[in-house]
C-alpha cells in the first residue's frame, strides 16, 4: 500500500510542477501583453488613418471622419472623408446586416442607423492595420458597412464577393426613442 502512495504522490508532484510551469510562463506573457502601451500614432493605412468623433447636442449628433470611399478595388480607391449631422429624433430603424465569411460560425455584424431624412449611418468593428502590417483574422476583424456592401467586399476580398449579405429591419417604436 505504501509503494502505490508513494507512486500517486510522485505522478502529483509532477502534475503540481507542470501547473506551477504553465502558471508563471502564462503570467508572464499576461504581464508582457499588459505593458503594451497603445497608441493612435502610428503610420496607419489610408483606409483606417483616421478616427471617428462624435458631437451631441441635443438631438443633433454631428460625427467627423465618416469613411464613405469609392472602391475599384482592395487598394485602389477614392478617399473620401465626411461630417454628417443626423437628428436623433429622425432615427426610423436599424438594418442588421450580417456577412458570413465562408463559414456560418464567422459574421461580420453591421448595425446600420436609419433615418428618415438623411443617408444611413453604419456601424461595425473595424481591423486598423498599419502600414506593411499583414491582417490576421486571429487578431483583429471586421470593415466598415458601406465599403462591405457596396465596396471593398463586393470586389473581391475572399468568399464575401459571392455572397449577398443578410439583412434584418429592427424597427423602432412608433413613439421614438425614450
Amino acid at each position: 500500500m505504501g509503494a502505490r502512495r508513494w507512486a500517486f504522490s510522485d505522478g502529483f508532484d509532477r502534475f503540481r510542477k507542470g501547473l506551477s510551469l504553465f502558471g508563471a510562463l502564462f503570467l508572464a506573457v499576461l504581464f508582457w501583453w499588459l505593458s503594451i502601451e497603445p497608441s493612435n500614432d502610428r503610420q496607419w493605412l489610408p483606409d483606417v488613418a483616421r478616427l471617428p468623433t462624435a458631437e451631441v447636442d441635443g438631438d443633433l449628433i454631428t460625427i467627423q471622419n465618416v469613411r464613405n470611399f469609392v472602391y475599384r478595388s482592395e487598394f485602389d480607391y477614392d478617399e473620401r472623408w465626411e461630417e454628417r449631422t443626423y437628428d436623433l429624433s429622425k432615427l426610423v430603424g436599424v438594418d442588421v446586416f450580417l456577412v458570413y465569411w465562408g463559414s456560418p460560425w464567422i459574421a461580420h455584424t453591421i448595425l446600420s442607423w436609419v433615418f428618415e431624412d438623411g443617408p444611413p449611418l453604419a456601424i461595425s468593428i473595424e481591423t486598423r492595420k498599419e502600414v506593411g502590417e499583414e491582417y490576421s483574422a486571429v487578431r483583429g476583424l471586421l470593415p466598415p458597412v458601406r465599403d462591405l456592401l457596396r465596396g471593398l467586399r463586393r470586389i473581391g476580398r475572399g468568399p464575401l464577393a459571392d455572397q449577398p449579405p443578410g439583412r434584418r429591419r429592427l424597427p423602432l417604436p412608433s413613439a421614438g426613442l425614450p
